[in-house]
């Protein structure tokens, strides 16, 4: 990734509490301890502990992969992994692109020729009568 570093750790983390407020969203009434920390590699993911009931979305400093670690009420623990990638944000302008006002444009004289067209074949008809 081209960006800089501070800034990519404040994005991971951001993203990072977004799953976490995920998390809490889909266990109503759950008030689990939950935390973010970052690891390094998937066995270092694997490796952390969590106590019982709690959470942790694992953030890997060394690729593009974020680790979510749960363990349930019994002490079982999961973990899932996910890739992610920068996405290029195009700002919305609220007007149209020069190509699509040309096209419209293309669009409207074409159906302006036609018009036109269709006119004077009319006229030509009724001056026949």
């Amino acid at each position: 990734m081209g960006l800089d570093p501070n800034l990519t750790n404040t994005l991971t983390q951001g993203l990072a509490s977004s799953l976490l407020s995920q998390l809490d969203g889909s266990k109503a009434g759950n008030t689990a301890k939950r935390q973010i920390i970052t690891v390094c590699g998937a066995d270092e993911a694997r490796a952390f502990s969590l106590e019982k009931g709690e959470s942790a979305v694992l953030v890997d400093d060394s690729d593009d992969i974020i680790y979510i670690k749960e363990c349930d009420s019994i002490g079982k623990s999961s973990i899932k992994a996910f890739r992610y990638e920068e996405i290029e944000m195009t700002e919305a302008s609220g007007g149209v692109s020069r190509k699509e006002f040309d096209a419209l444009k293309s669009d409207i004289a074409d159906i302006k020729k036609m018009m036109e067209a269709g006119s004077g074949k009319l006229n030509s008809e009724k001056s026949k009568e």
